[in-house]
């Protein structure tokens, strides 16, 4: 049953056990830390960056809008059987709790000391792995060692990959370790769609890619990063000037992705003529007026990503079989949202200042970890903080250098950016 969680307990009379699932998460400290992680550049350069907190909260509201019109486009078709608003905003909430401070480069650094330098032929390290470690064994809700007890629907759509490491696909993604695998087990019990996430984790995921695109676009279009203006210039002048267009199309090529490079121009025509205004093709000065046009840009890009225009099947449709319904994008929607993303990664992944900083971050976080799992191995571990010293020492019987190092990442990823620097 999908509402059926792990370990029994009272349900209320007045919330549905979906909404106590949302409600749990929004209370969860492991939410609230989300406001001081990196989404892409360091949350302390500036205030204009999106953290993984409000991305989280925008996740959620995007996601919401889609469930909302998909339950009104296939109600004939009895989709609220695979789908609940509530369990979408859950899922929203909670997509990114497992993530590191430092976003992906401490992730990487993580992986690599579990599977590389500590835990040989031990699963390594994983964001939306930490995230189900987290939700169904770490966080604290009413009993010790259980996570937040959420729904078997709720954990099922925090589920984007559904899948162990050994059965990871070509992305490199995956859902769980094998400490969790009987919480696996209890979530995908029964599941129709075996290796195949939910329709609540699809839109989650979707709604995650769709925000993670326009939001980054706009971030560093307001911090100088991206010169969307001189893009949309060169747009606007049929490339006859092409020099930064080139230069996405050249990086693209290079790495393999010729596939978006054909894309390019394409795209950015329709953002010039479709979505953005003059204002937007000067630098960013915070003018009354550039403030307006880009948060039209915003609002109608979104909307275009998850609204049909009149009688069209829009941006996404849902192919509904038996007991199952998947989730199907518009090839030139996707097209376009992955091409906003390759222009982000263009300019801000490859920017030298950044690149710096993601050296400093990956040597905070590589040494940060080896102290702790040093102190971890002493007898005592009285450097190591509670909860974490507690979970060491319950286990110091039977401890492994494995369980220790486990516990350590558990504590490294539990942080903050401060917290991680100050050390």
């Amino acid at each position: 049953m999908r509402s059926e969680r792990r370990y029994e307990e009272e349900e209320g009379k007045y919330r549905t056990p979906f909404r106590r699932d949302r409600d749990r998460i929004t209370y969860a400290p492991e939410f609230r830390r989300l406001k001081d992680v990196t989404q892409i550049a360091h949350v302390g350069e500036s205030y204009l960056y999106h953290d993984r907190l409000t991305h989280s909260l925008k996740v959620a509201q995007v996601a919401e809008s889609i469930s909302e019109l998909l339950k009104i486009k296939y109600s004939h078709q009895k989709i609220e059987q695979n789908l609940d608003t509530e369990v979408v905003i859950a899922a929203s909430y909670a997509h990114d709790i497992g993530h590191p401070p430092f976003g992906h480069v401490a992730e990487r650094e993580l992986n690599h000391l579990l599977k590389e330098e500590h835990t040989q032929n031990e699963l390594g390290f994983e964001g939306n792995a930490q995230t189900f470690r987290v939700l169904t064994k770490l966080a604290n809700h009413k009993k010790q060692g259980v996570g937040l007890n959420l729904t078997r629907a709720t954990l099922n759509a925090t589920l984007k990959y559904p899948w162990a490491r050994a059965d990871r696909s070509p992305s490199g993604k995956w859902g769980y370790y094998k400490t969790e695998k009987d919480a696996f087990n209890f979530v995908r019990d029964n599941s129709s769609q075996q290796g195949t996430a939910s329709l609540e984790a699809q839109i989650m995921d979707y709604a995650d890619d769709v925000t993670y695109a326009v939001h980054d676009v706009d971030d560093f279009y307001r911090s100088g990063l991206i010169p969307l203006d001189r893009l949309l210039v060169e747009a606007e002048q049929n490339f006859k000037v092409d020099e930064e267009t080139s230069n996405i199309e050249e990086c693209l090529e290079n790495s393999g992705k010729k596939q978006y490079s054909e894309y390019v121009r394409k795209m950015l025509s329709n953002l010039c003529e479709e979505y953005a205004s003059d204002a937007l093709k000067q630098p960013f000065s915070n003018k009354e007026e550039q403030r307006i046009a880009i948060a039209q840009f915003d609002s109608k890009l979104i909307s275009d990503f998850i609204e049909p225009i009149d009688d069209q099947p829009g941006p996404i449709t849902v192919e509904i079989n038996d007991e199952t319904a998947t989730l199907k994008r518009d090839q030139d929607v996707d097209r376009k949202i992955k091409v906003l993303k390759q222009i982000t990664q263009y300019y801000v992944l490859s920017n030298p200042s950044l690149n710096a900083q993601r050296h400093g971050q990956r040597r905070i976080v590589r040494e940060v970890f080896n102290a702790l799992y040093e102190e971890s191995r002493k007898p005592g571990v009285s450097a190591i903080p509670s909860p974490y010293r507690e979970r060491l020492l319950e286990n110091v019987e039977e401890a492994s250098d494995t369980q220790n190092a486990r516990i350590v990442a558990d504590m490294v990823a539990s942080m903050t950016e401060k917290q991680i620097s100050a050390i």
